[in-house]
């Protein structure tokens, strides 16, 4: 059961951080094609965006929440790292964009592909959400033995080493600092 419950959470951890690709692709298909005015593309634009940040949120708020904090970190060295995190959104974008010229049947074909190597290979590493950044920053962080990981605080200039207490896991690189 411990396992089926860190499966569903790195899935949605995973939906959360892939949702800005997936709202951009919508925002480029017509969902109702026969009320294609203004109107509906700005309303189709604010209800995607609002679902795309509300459970991106909830989430947030599930792990802040109801997982506990009791991961220590002893920090040697910190940097902000949003500027190495943006050119792999960049990419998904541009990726999401071109999509248009293939049938429907491959444009689904190749987001699932997309997801898939999305949760497989890259949130088993460190995990990144592009959301977050409204309210947390994101920070490498090398401890004494050497070890790199990732830690999201709301902390706005962290640059002092020295014991950081209060984490919460989200995988085993990636940690979030609760207050």
């Amino acid at each position: 059961m411990k396992k089926f419950k860190r499966l569903c959470l790195s899935f949605c951890l995973s939906i959360c951080s892939f949702s800005p690709g997936l709202v951009l692709y919508l925002f480029t298909i017509d969902i109702f094609p026969s009320h294609d005015t203004y109107v509906c593309s700005f309303l189709k634009i604010g209800v995607l965006t609002f679902l795309m940040l509300s459970f991106s949120f909830g989430v947030l708020q599930y792990l802040i929440r109801f997982k506990e904090a009791n991961d220590t970190a002893q920090v040697e060295s910190i940097q902000p790292v949003e500027n190495e995190i943006i050119p792999t959104y960049l990419g998904l974008f541009v990726i999401m964009l071109g999509l248009g010229e293939l049938t429907f049947l491959y444009q689904i074909v190749v987001i699932v592909l997309i997801f898939l190597i999305w949760w497989i290979l890259m949130e088993r590493s460190y995990y990144f959400n592009l959301i977050w950044l409204l309210s947390y920053r994101y920070y490498r962080v090398t401890d004494k033995n050497g070890n790199v990981f990732i830690i999201y605080s709301k902390k706005k200039d962290v640059k002092e080493t020295g014991t950081i207490k209060g984490l919460v896991r989200i995988n085993n690189f990636t940690f979030l600092e609760k207050e």
